[in-house]
């Protein structure tokens, strides 16, 4: 999936010509630090997808593709999905002031399985999440396989 965020040609009405979008429907956002972020392009390399550096640059968000990553336990990343929201420049945004792109819309959604395993080479394993699941979200180690398919046992 690409992910095209502002579809009209006008920019948005928030500062710096942002807008608020939700999360969750197309597309949910990963925050880390900018220090572990940096660290991940250089391991995703050519495969990550739009990647959104936060005002004032402490943060960055990896956009993934919707529902992939809302099982992810981790101290060190943030999943925002379904009823998050987050500021988001115009497409063409590469610069501060406010929020801007270091890799600009228009790529395929990154794959959240290469996000998980690059986060897993920076940081080390997560508390409960040590496998990839299918969907490309982890498997919980405590609550088992069946229990990300939704299955009872």
């Amino acid at each position: 999936m690409t992910i095209c965020l502002n579809r009209a040609r006008g920019r948005g009405d928030g500062f710096y010509g942002t807008r608020i979008a939700a999360v969750g429907k197309h597309w949910d956002a990963v925050q880390v630090s900018r220090y572990i972020g940096l660290q991940l392009l250089t391991i995703l390399d050519h495969k990550a997808g739009p990647v959104l550096m936060a005002p004032g640059g402490r943060s960055m968000y990896f956009l993934v593709r919707a529902g992939t990553a809302v099982r992810w336990t981790w101290s060190q990343a943030t999943v925002l999905e379904h009823g998050s929201h987050i500021a988001l420049p115009h497409d063409d945004r590469a610069a501060p002031p406010g929020p801007y792109w270091l890799l600009a819309p228009g790529r395929l959604a990154l794959d959240s399985a290469l996000l998980y395993a690059a986060l897993q080479s920076v940081t080390g394993p997560g508390p409960d999440a040590l496998q990839v699941g299918p969907a490309g979200g982890p498997v919980s180690t405590t609550r088992g396989y069946q229990d990300w398919f939704g299955e009872k046992s």
